[in-house]
Formats: structure tokens, sequence, C-alpha cells
């Protein structure tokens, strides 16, 4: 597991407490701004999500229904992501 995956298995438990193993790392994403974002896809192996320290809410969303984010950045990264999901549909 690279630097990058390290990071964000060890974020997962500090700020939702679950253990997770990181399956795919997407990033960084570009972004029409001065921010890049990583995204990370993996599974949980232990624990259930809750809001932690600097986190205010916990939840599962489908791309089109997410609640309200505050950074465009991630907005950005999730359409990029969004993409790349329908991508790997199409080529099926």
């Amino acid at each position: 597991m690279r630097g990058a995956e390290r990071g964000g298995v060890r974020e997962a438990k500090e700020e939702l407490g679950i253990d997770v193993a990181s399956t795919a790392a997407r990033a960084p994403f570009g972004a029409p701004s001065s921010v890049a974002v990583a995204l990370f896809e993996g599974q949980i192996l232990a624990g259930e999500p809750q809001p932690l320290h600097e986190v205010d809410a916990v939840g599962f969303f489908h791309p089109d229904a997410a609640p309200e984010i505050a950074f465009k950045s991630t907005w950005w990264a999730l359409e990029q992501w969004a993409l790349v999901q329908r991508d790997r549909r199409l080529r099926r």
C-alpha cells in the first residue's frame, strides 16, 4: 500500500472510527482551482461509520443525491469519479 492509501486508511479510522481496506486510489483529481482532491475506494472491514473530530455527519448517498458539499473542488472530483464509474459500466 502506498503512502497516500495509508493516509486514507488512517483518516478513515481517525475521522469515522472504521477500519478499511483501500482497494483503489482515485487520486488526485484535477479541478479548476488551486485545490487537489484525492478520492479512495475501499471496503469497511470493521466498525460503523460515525462522525468524529472534524466530521459533521456521515451517510451513504448516490452521487446524484448527495447533500450540500462545502467545497467546489470536492464536487468536481466527485463528478470526475462518477464519469469514470459510468465509463467502466459501459465497457463491460
